[in-house]
């Protein structure tokens, strides 16, 4: 016999500051973390989110929404350090310096690319040839 569940995935809110209430979408990582976005910003940064959010706005699913919020909510496929990271990379807010690993770059320069974000791929590519340039040593 098998049992459906019919709760809800467990979901958790992102870190400061993808965690405020002031948001007007949600963006859902692959492992269950909320960030909460603000539209114009993605939309500015990337034309695949800006095409998610017109779309969004013509098609509104009622069941597909927040649990701390009735914005809408956005699933894609990046686990939340790369959901993270990538989201740093277009708001206005304080950059890490701490230099990333080949380990870090990849997901997130594949991700850049798959939102046509040409300000992150462009950094990330950069990144990409220092530490090939220069692996660590082991």
């Amino acid at each position: 016999m098998h049992h459906r569940s019919t709760s809800a995935p467990q979901t958790k809110l992102a870190p400061s500051p993808f965690d405020g209430p002031t948001g007007d979408l949600t963006l859902r990582s692959s492992d269950g973390v909320d960030f909460c976005c603000f539209s114009q910003i993605l939309v500015a940064a990337s034309s695949v989110f800006a095409d998610m959010v017109a779309i969004g706005d013509t098609n509104s699913d009622p069941t597909s929404s927040s649990s701390t919020s009735n914005r809408p909510v956005v699933p894609v496929s990046e686990d939340s350090k790369t959901l993270n990271a990538l989201l740093r990379f277009i708001y206005p807010i304080q950059k890490e310096s701490q230099p990333r690993s080949l380990e870090d770059i990849a997901p997130l320069l594949q991700a850049s690319l798959k939102y046509m974000m040409d300000f992150p791929a462009s950094v990330l590519k950069e990144e990409l040839l220092v530490v090939r340039a220069d692996p660590p040593n082991t």
